[in-house]
């Protein structure tokens, strides 16, 4: 509604003009408050998509903190010497003391112990759930005493599960061989699963074995790697 003016009309106006004019006005008046007051809404609901967003974030960043939490890596440097494969077909265990320069324990999951004992050289496991996986990188050099030998790597797991001494189950982790006497350099990689209680709640060992006599092995340093489910 248009409202009307005196000075365009060029004449008084009548009571039903004026009340039409101040009818007009407080129409305007409620819709601008009306649409005051929805924009007020519109505000207060941005203000709670923000708040909400604010707390994915919050909760993602949670999420990224624990992610993190749940992965761990160790070094673990030797400074224990040689050990002496003496007798041929026969797995000798690979001794790590944890007392070299670049032994690094400081980047593991924060609530588990070391995976490497390093007073028994021992894999201790009983920090983490079945179905976590541990990933070796095992840092070695050999001196063989003669040509066209055969060296195995192979790790125990569960010892004395069921029997004292005995492990549950062995794993071959590398089979190598090498054709000339000498100083070799390995680096045996690999993973494993945490399967059953008994892998879980009793040590494992590392183990070599050479078919010459009087082999040695000097053992540099393990990265041991932990992936929480």
């Amino acid at each position: 509604m248009t409202i009307t003016l005196r000075a365009i009309k060029g004449s008084e106006l009548t009571h039903v003009e004026v009340d039409a004019n101040f009818s007009d006005l407080d129409g305007r008046v409620i819709v601008n408050i009306d649409g005051i007051a929805n924009n007020v809404a519109d505000i207060v609901t941005n203000a709670s998509s923000i708040a909400n967003n604010t707390t994915n974030i919050i909760s993602n960043d949670v999420d990224i903190v624990s992610l993190h939490e749940r992965f761990g890596w160790i070094i673990v440097a030797d400074t224990g010497g040689d050990i002496n494969l003496t007798v041929a077909d026969t797995f000798y265990k690979l001794t790590n003391n944890g007392a070299g320069a670049q032994t690094d324990l400081t980047h593991g999951v924060a609530t588990h112990k070391s995976i490497w004992n390093t007073s028994t050289s021992q894999l201790e496991f009983d920090d983490l759930a079945i179905g976590d996986r541990v990933q070796f990188r095992l840092n070695f050099s050999v001196v063989a005493s003669n040509p066209n030998v055969e060296l195995m790597t192979k790790v125990n797991f569960g010892i004395g599960a069921i029997t004292p001494s005995v492990p549950l189950f062995s794993l071959i982790v590398d089979h190598m061989s090498y054709k000339a006497a000498g100083l070799k350099q390995f680096n045996v990689e690999f993973s494993a699963v945490i399967q059953n209680a008994s892998m879980r709640d009793f040590p494992g060992e590392i183990t070599v074995s050479s078919d010459a006599t009087n082999d040695t092995v000097n053992v540099e340093g393990f990265v041991i790697t932990t992936f929480i489910r």
